[in-house]
């Protein structure tokens, strides 16, 4: 009885690796070790042990000195390893996923965070040129023709000259404020910059919001953002498309930490 149970001890070391080191003495002892650790596990456990292991040994970045900015990259020597049973090998670059897990996490928050300011900044912008830079929208009719184009007149309020900006013209439901339409136009000035106190018009063609001025049910609205100046600076700028794709992403992501953000941070003013 003795001996059978030695031998059942001996078979169950035998499989699962126990009292057996990983060597990282040569790259064929290192890829010795390795394939011992897979021929211990199997299935699920397997898969999860070579992505981990991939991962201990790749590059990683670390947190973003605020005091040395730049990117930082660190990776694991193998030879971290050398001498751990293959048990310690396996919790070790378990542990190691968790810690990439953990910093990619708080380098997400930083960004939602960072996003979230770019966002507010936006709505404020948007707000401050509805009301310094107003932008009137109206049919342009024909004397059979019905609407034929838009008419755009923006009525510059601030107190700078105005050399090149783009304009938002959007469409939505009255009854619902969902938005049915969005497209951007860019403007140049920069032959003939508009000064404060005046008013730029201009006409274009759009068959949909021409659509949209004779549905009652629509409202067609404009704004302008991303300022250029004459004197080179750029004003009012809002969050680019792809931002706000990110932005929006880890809102889903993170929502209870979204939520502790706009406590701390604020909501948008529009």
């Amino acid at each position: 009885m003795k001996g059978h149970l030695l031998i059942l001890i001996a078979l169950t070391a035998l499989l699962t690796g126990c009292g057996e080191k990983f060597d990282a003495s040569t790259d064929n002892l290192i890829r010795a070790s390795y394939n011992g650790i897979l021929k211990s596990l199997g299935g699920e456990e397997k898969e999860e042990f070579v992505r981990q292991y991939q991962l201990y040994t790749a590059p990683y970045e670390l947190p973003i000195d605020p005091n040395d900015p730049g990117i930082d990259i660190a990776q694991n020597d193998i030879e971290s390893l050398h001498g751990l049973s293959y048990g310690q090998v396996i919790d070790r670059v378990a542990k190691h996923e968790e810690f990439l897990e953990t910093l990619q996490r708080d380098k997400d928050i930083q960004t939602l965070t960072e996003l979230h300011k770019v966002f507010l900044d936006s709505r404020a912008n948007i707000k401050q040129s509805m009301k310094e830079l107003p932008v009137t929208l109206a049919p342009l009719g024909g004397d059979y023709m019905g609407v034929v184009a838009v008419k755009v007149e923006l009525d510059n309020n601030a107190s700078f000259a105005i050399e090149q900006f783009v304009l938002n013209v959007s469409i939505t439901q009255r009854s619902t404020g969902e938005e049915l339409f969005s497209d951007t136009k860019t403007a140049d000035l920069s032959t003939d910059p508009l000064q404060p106190g005046y008013t730029y018009a201009t006409s274009f063609g759009d068959q949909q919001i021409q659509e949209a001025f004779l549905n009652k049910n629509l409202s067609v609205q404009g704004y302008i953002y991303d300022v250029t100046t004459s004197d080179g600076r750029r004003v009012l700028s809002i969050m680019q498309d792809a931002d706000y794709i990110q932005y929006a992403s880890l809102q889903k992501t993170y929502p209870e930490e979204f939520m502790e953000i706009k406590e701390e941070l604020g909501e948008p003013v529009i």
